[in-house]
Protein backbone atom coordinates (compact mmCIF):
# COMPACT_ATOMS: atom_id res chain seq x y z
CA UNK A 1 0.00 0.00 0.00
CA UNK A 2 2.02 3.54 -0.89
CA UNK A 3 1.79 6.04 0.96
CA UNK A 4 -0.42 9.58 -0.59
CA UNK A 5 0.67 11.80 1.86
CA UNK A 6 1.40 14.94 -0.29
CA UNK A 7 5.52 16.01 0.26
CA UNK A 8 6.26 19.58 1.32
CA UNK A 9 7.05 20.50 -2.32
CA UNK A 10 3.14 19.58 -2.85
CA UNK A 11 2.03 21.63 -0.62
CA UNK A 12 3.96 24.47 -0.92
CA UNK A 13 3.19 24.31 -4.58
CA UNK A 14 -0.70 24.08 -4.22
CA UNK A 15 -0.75 26.80 -1.47
CA UNK A 16 1.01 29.12 -3.71
CA UNK A 17 -0.89 27.99 -6.51
CA UNK A 18 -4.16 29.26 -4.41
CA UNK A 19 -2.51 32.63 -3.05
CA UNK A 20 -1.61 33.34 -7.15
CA UNK A 21 -5.88 32.37 -7.75
CA UNK A 22 -6.59 35.00 -5.21
CA UNK A 23 -4.73 37.43 -6.75
CA UNK A 24 -0.97 37.49 -5.41
CA UNK A 25 1.61 37.53 -7.50
CA UNK A 26 4.12 34.81 -7.63
CA UNK A 27 6.10 36.88 -5.44
CA UNK A 28 3.92 37.77 -3.00
CA UNK A 29 2.60 34.34 -2.71
CA UNK A 30 5.69 32.63 -1.76
CA UNK A 31 6.93 35.01 0.52
CA UNK A 32 3.43 34.33 2.63
CA UNK A 33 3.73 30.98 2.07
CA UNK A 34 7.42 31.13 3.85
CA UNK A 35 5.79 33.19 6.53
CA UNK A 36 2.86 30.98 7.30
CA UNK A 37 5.04 27.81 7.06
CA UNK A 38 7.81 29.07 9.44
CA UNK A 39 10.48 28.43 5.84
CA UNK A 40 12.85 31.03 3.80
CA UNK A 41 11.70 32.43 1.21
CA UNK A 42 14.34 30.28 -1.09
CA UNK A 43 13.06 26.97 0.51
CA UNK A 44 9.98 27.63 -0.37
CA UNK A 45 10.81 29.58 -3.65
CA UNK A 46 12.93 25.78 -4.54
CA UNK A 47 9.72 23.77 -3.45
CA UNK A 48 7.58 25.28 -5.73
CA UNK A 49 9.95 24.48 -8.76
CA UNK A 50 10.73 21.24 -7.72
CA UNK A 51 7.06 20.31 -7.74
CA UNK A 52 6.29 22.06 -10.98
CA UNK A 53 9.17 20.09 -12.68
CA UNK A 54 7.95 17.07 -11.14
CA UNK A 55 4.73 18.32 -12.84
CA UNK A 56 6.07 18.38 -15.92
CA UNK A 57 6.59 22.11 -16.32
CA UNK A 58 10.50 24.00 -17.45
CA UNK A 59 9.78 25.41 -13.39
CA UNK A 60 10.46 28.71 -14.48
CA UNK A 61 6.70 29.36 -14.93
CA UNK A 62 6.32 29.73 -18.49
CA UNK A 63 7.27 27.00 -20.89
CA UNK A 64 10.05 27.17 -23.03
CA UNK A 65 10.27 26.88 -26.57
CA UNK A 66 13.11 24.51 -28.16
CA UNK A 67 16.49 26.67 -29.09
CA UNK A 68 17.84 26.50 -32.40
CA UNK A 69 21.51 26.03 -33.35
CA UNK A 70 23.44 28.85 -35.25
CA UNK A 71 26.43 28.70 -36.11
CA UNK A 72 28.91 31.35 -34.92
CA UNK A 73 30.38 34.12 -38.16
CA UNK A 74 33.69 33.27 -39.12
CA UNK A 75 36.07 34.71 -38.09
CA UNK A 76 38.64 37.33 -40.05
CA UNK A 77 41.79 36.41 -39.41
CA UNK A 78 42.86 40.46 -39.54
CA UNK A 79 40.91 41.02 -36.91
CA UNK A 80 41.71 38.78 -34.53
CA UNK A 81 45.37 39.90 -34.90
CA UNK A 82 44.18 43.12 -34.63
CA UNK A 83 42.66 42.82 -31.28
CA UNK A 84 45.06 40.99 -30.25
CA UNK A 85 48.04 43.20 -31.05
CA UNK A 86 45.48 45.81 -28.82
CA UNK A 87 45.54 43.99 -25.97
CA UNK A 88 49.04 43.15 -25.39
CA UNK A 89 49.86 47.19 -26.41
CA UNK A 90 46.63 47.40 -23.56
CA UNK A 91 49.37 45.19 -21.02
CA UNK A 92 52.08 47.24 -21.86
CA UNK A 93 50.82 50.18 -20.55
CA UNK A 94 49.16 48.46 -17.43
CA UNK A 95 52.68 47.72 -16.67
CA UNK A 96 53.90 51.14 -16.73
CA UNK A 97 50.79 52.24 -14.99
CA UNK A 98 51.64 49.65 -11.78
CA UNK A 99 55.28 50.80 -12.16
CA UNK A 100 54.20 54.70 -11.10
CA UNK A 101 51.29 53.64 -8.89
CA UNK A 102 53.97 52.05 -6.94
CA UNK A 103 56.54 54.87 -6.72
CA UNK A 104 53.47 57.26 -5.66
CA UNK A 105 53.18 54.47 -2.64
CA UNK A 106 56.68 54.61 -1.82
CA UNK A 107 56.79 58.22 -1.87
CA UNK A 108 54.40 58.59 0.31
CA UNK A 109 56.16 55.76 2.68
CA UNK A 110 59.30 57.74 2.55
CA UNK A 111 57.35 61.20 3.64
CA UNK A 112 55.76 59.47 6.72
CA UNK A 113 59.44 57.83 7.28
CA UNK A 114 61.09 60.98 7.24
CA UNK A 115 58.03 63.08 9.41
CA UNK A 116 58.55 59.73 11.98
CA UNK A 117 62.32 60.12 12.08
CA UNK A 118 62.21 63.94 12.35
CA UNK A 119 60.03 63.68 15.39
CA UNK A 120 61.78 61.26 17.08
CA UNK A 121 63.85 63.09 19.90
CA UNK A 122 60.69 65.72 20.57
CA UNK A 123 58.33 62.46 21.25
CA UNK A 124 60.56 60.85 23.08
CA UNK A 125 61.92 63.51 25.17
CA UNK A 126 58.29 64.56 25.72
CA UNK A 127 57.43 60.44 26.95
CA UNK A 128 60.49 61.01 29.75
CA UNK A 129 59.24 64.11 30.75
CA UNK A 130 55.63 62.21 31.36
CA UNK A 131 57.33 59.21 33.55
CA UNK A 132 59.58 61.02 35.31
CA UNK A 133 56.42 62.87 36.52
CA UNK A 134 54.76 60.26 37.69
CA UNK A 135 57.75 59.39 39.90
Amino acid sequence: MSDTKPGEAQIDYERIEALKVDGLSNADAIRKVAEERGKTVNAVRANQHQYRKKLGGSGAGTPRRGSRTTTPPLLNVDDVVAQARGLLEHALAAIDGEVEAAKAELDAVQVRYDELVESVKERKDELEKKIKALA
